[in-house]
């Protein structure tokens, strides 16, 4: 499930991002998370998951994580369905069932 959050610095240790929201991110159903900075020189970035930007950008609680969507909001499955689809090549059929794609359609269903 894709979810957005935010990085709020309660105590600016380094005097570079100053305090409040710092940083807008999302979290891709991988785990792997992108996130925005907001400071004077903004700067886009990758983690592999939220436990490596805690670690280093944390700074011992001086920054905290707020998830903004929570995982049981509905809207989340709709939206984590639909990557598992197009991630998998999983095609929708009129009867509501899932199928993979037929030969010669993009991918394939060992992929």
């Amino acid at each position: 499930m894709f979810r957005r959050f935010v990085l709020i610095r309660l105590q600016d240790v380094s005097g570079v991002s100053g305090r409040g929201i710092v940083v807008h991110g999302v979290q891709f159903p991988d785990g792997v998370c992108a996130y925005r900075w907001h400071s004077d020189r903004r700067t886009t970035c990758v983690a592999d998951g939220i436990d490596d930007i805690e670690a280093i950008h944390g700074h011992g609680g001086a920054t905290v994580v707020h998830w903004l969507d929570g995982e049981d909001d509905p809207a989340l499955d709709t939206v984590t369905a639909l990557w598992d689809i197009e991630r998998n090549h999983v095609l929708p059929v009129p009867d509501g069932s899932l199928r993979g794609p037929k030969e010669g359609e993009r991918g394939s269903a060992a992929a």
